[in-house]
């Protein structure tokens, strides 16, 4: 393919991804250096990126679970968190191993900016289940917080679409509080705490 030929694709390309396709005439007046320029600045990660650099490392994971509701026994576990950047700073990549009831845990999480929507997509699998978890966020730089939602089918309980919350609390460079809330009967119940602190 030659570079005039790559160069008319890719403006192809973010008229379809900016929104600017939709119509003939809007594609014959669009700059395609503007257009191009668009893009690159889109494909860019910026300092919503920047600040997922808190969770890089490698990290004790203590874990707390409320199966029953908080008012309920907590199972206790524990693992390890690897956190690094992929695909050059555009996603953060979560590795996780640790020992459960049901034995030993592996987990995967991606999470990025989308600038396009302007919000944070958590995505996350694990062995204990088939499904993928999605959930989009919101940073609060003041508190430090992370704020994501979604909703999940639930295996145990056979619900399914369960709206769920996770915040995320980094509390210096070295610790960091996950807490999971999943709504129960029109109010948002506690069902997981997870403590990361800085290996070494």
């Amino acid at each position: 393919m030659s570079s005039k030929t790559m160069r008319g694709a890719l403006v192809a390309l973010v008229l379809v991804a900016t929104g600017w396709g939709g119509d003939a005439r809007g594609q014959d007046e669009m700059d395609p250096d503007a257009a191009m320029q668009q893009y690159m600045e889109m494909m860019a990660p910026g300092e919503e990126h920047e600040a997922l650099q808190a969770f890089v490392g490698t990290w004790d994971v203590a874990v707390k679970s409320w199966w029953q509701g908080p008012d309920g026994p907590a199972t206790e576990s524990s693992g390890v968190s690897e956190g690094e950047w992929i695909l050059d700073g555009r996603y953060l990549e979560e590795n996780v191993t640790g020992q459960m009831g049901m034995g030993v845990f592996r987990g995967i999480g991606i999470v990025g900016f989308d600038k396009f929507n302007k919000e944070y997509v958590n995505s996350w699998v694990d062995n204990m289940g088939t499904g993928i978890f999605t959930a989009t966020g919101v940073y609060d730089p003041a508190e430090k917080t992370y704020t994501y939602t979604g909703t999940m089918d639930d295996p145990m309980t056979g619900r399914e679409d369960v709206p769920f919350r996770s915040v995320i609390k980094i509390e210096s460079d070295d610790k960091h509080v996950h807490e999971s809330f999943e709504e129960r009967d029109g109010e948002w119940v506690k069902t997981m705490e997870l403590i990361y602190t800085r290996k070494g």
